[in-house]
């Protein structure tokens, strides 16, 4: 470049030999003018924004660099390597902020000085014009080298803008992506495509909070090289001061210290910006790591806040997946999401967890006689006035029908568990207004304790419901907890229920008929007015089993339809 670039201007080397008899005249105070210039800039707010959060020590830096700057440009004749080290000082510019018209701006200081100079010198006048001629032209072929710099700059940053787009245009159209009900493929594919795709982009992922929880969880770590990391809430983490001001947030090292779960990594990234999204029980944030600071700047956050868009629409849709319509309580998926969440954070905390199951006694009566829209105000009521009793960080959950879910984390003692039942019961007690109606009704409530019961979340439910059996069973309008003896009752029912159908099966099933005299005062001759079917079971051995106490229990099992269906057949056969 420097050969065309003298040729372009019209340099000669006599120009540069006239130039070098007079250059410790025109230099001689290149800090003056290196402060005039720095001076100039800080008078403007625009340009003077650029350099607010600099040091001391990086300003002084700086004006050495203008002093040597204005001192190198005399001496280096265009060469090679000046212009190549002009190229990178545009690209530099361009990366802080600098626009061109400043750049330009300082050159015009320089020829005021340089004119100053020249005016108080003791030179013929020939060589005052031509010295003139040379430096005007030195100082466009110096702004030509510092453009050529800021241009490349800007074709690379389209260059990235059309990456990150394209990231986003392939992800938006991947089978997969579409295919995907949650979402997560979406996401991540977006996280995988910054990284493959960019070279600026040293990681990226997204971490999710759930509920009122004081730690972001990962789903997506791309580049990193790390699992299972976790951001806990600390008043400066970027992370969260994104979460709770909805707004982005840009990390620049050296403006705050290095978060301490960003240590860890192990990559030495310049900018990380965190972009919020979701809300509710469910909110989210995804993060940005590059090796350059002044990406966000440069690029623009244009894309990437159509990253948190899509997670947020996609959060928006899994919440409504995961809420029961009627309530907008958590569903049944949902509940045992939380169920495995806070079973481990039980564990951390050494706190007990209820596990618990309630259903409305006198609900179908309300159905049945007010109809099915007083019957769903109920419902919304019933989930209104529990969730008012409930903590922070409890869950109720509506599975379907009148059966609701609850979660009680960190419960110190099984008393708390009571406590909180009676306090359900008593709220559920009082009259619901339905319009011109009032409702009463009760509730039965199973529950069982983790860890005392050290189920997985599948069989915690379950022996929440063995439980709610129990309470119904025993009168309704109580609370029950789980036992182990529960278990042993269901499932010698279980065996019994088997028991009987594979009699049915076989046909071991028997009607023996009694007699049904009439003993009326007014008869003279008892006489035999009916019959009674007695069901019996042959039991193999060549005896007979009665139902009561062995097998009646079992009779009103629907899969025992069959038994009522057998005894009507033989009856009229």
């Amino acid at each position: 470049m420097s050969l065309s670039a003298k040729h372009f201007l019209g340099l000669t080397e006599a120009d540069f030999a006239l130039l070098d008899r007079h250059r410790a005249l025109l230099s001689q105070d290149s800090e003056a003018l290196a402060r005039r210039f720095y001076d100039h800039l800080l008078s403007s707010p625009v340009t003077a924004a650029v350099f607010r959060d600099f040091t001391p020590e990086r300003q002084q830096h700086l004006l050495q660099a203008q002093a040597d700057h204005a001192e190198g440009l005399l001496a280096n004749h265009l060469d090679s390597h000046w212009m190549q080290s002009m190229a990178e000082i545009g690209h530099r510019h361009y990366r802080l902020g600098v626009e061109p018209d400043w750049m330009a701006g300082a050159y015009a200081l320089y020829w005021d000085y340089w004119e100053g100079m020249l005016e108080q010198a003791d030179m013929v006048p020939d060589e005052r014009r031509s010295l003139r001629r040379i430096l005007l032209h030195l100082s466009i072929g110096d702004l030509m080298a510092q453009l050529r710099g800021y241009g490349q700059s800007i074709r690379e940053t389209d260059a990235e803008r059309m990456a990150v787009f394209e990231v986003l245009l392939q992800t938006l159209i991947d089978p997969q992506a579409i295919d995907d009900c949650n979402g997560t493929h979406l996401l991540s594919g977006i996280c995988a495509g910054l990284v493959s795709k960019s070279s600026s982009v040293a990681w990226s992922g997204y971490f999710i909070r759930e509920g009122a929880e004081e730690t972001l969880i990962p789903q997506c770590l791309e580049g990193a090289g790390r699992d299972g990391l976790r951001i806990p809430k600390t008043p400066e983490d970027p992370a969260w001061r994104a979460l709770e001001t909805h707004a982005p947030v840009i990390w620049r090292r050296g403006d705050i210290p290095t978060p301490d779960w960003l240590r860890p990594l192990g990559t030495e990234v310049s900018e990380m910006a965190c972009f919020p999204f979701g809300n509710g029980d469910m909110s989210a944030v995804g993060v940005v790591a590059v090796w350059q600071k002044g990406y966000f700047r440069r690029v623009g956050s244009t894309y990437f806040l159509a990253f948190a868009h899509l997670g947020d629409l996609i959060l928006r849709l899994r919440t409504q997946a995961l809420r029961d319509p009627l309530t907008g309580l958590p569903n049944r998926q949902l509940f045992f999401d939380r169920i495995e969440h806070d079973r481990q954070q039980c564990l951390r905390r050494e706190h007990l967890l209820g596990v618990g199951i309630f259903d409305l006694d006198g609900f179908k009566q309300v159905n049945d006689q007010l109809g099915h829209g007083a019957g769903d105000d109920l419902l919304r009521q019933v989930a209104g006035r529990i969730q008012n009793l409930l903590r922070t960080g409890d869950t109720l959950a509506r599975f379907g029908g009148d059966e609701f879910g609850l979660l009680l984390p960190d419960l110190e003692r099984v008393d708390d568990l009571e406590s909180i039942c009676a306090r359900i019961m008593e709220e559920l007690r009082r009259p619901f207004a339905l319009g011109e109606d009032i409702a009463s009704l009760s509730a039965s409530i199973g529950f069982t304790l983790y860890p005392l019961d050290e189920s997985d979340a599948e069989n915690l439910l379950h022996h929440a419901d063995l439980a709610l059996y129990s309470a119904k069973k025993q009168g309704k309008d109580q609370c029950q907890t789980h036992t182990w003896l529960m278990d042993a009752r269901i499932s010698s029912q279980v065996a019994q229920r088997e028991y009987v159908v594979r009699a049915l099966e076989e046909n071991r099933l028997l009607l023996h008929y009694q007699p049904i005299v009439s003993t009326a005062s007014d008869t003279r001759d008892q006489s035999v007015v009916g019959v009674e079917a007695l069901l019996r079971l042959e039991d193999g051995k060549g005896g007979l089993l009665i139902p009561a106490g062995v097998f009646a229990d079992s009779l009103d099992h629907p899969r025992l339809a069959g038994c009522r269906t057998f005894t009507l057949c033989r009856i009229i056969l």
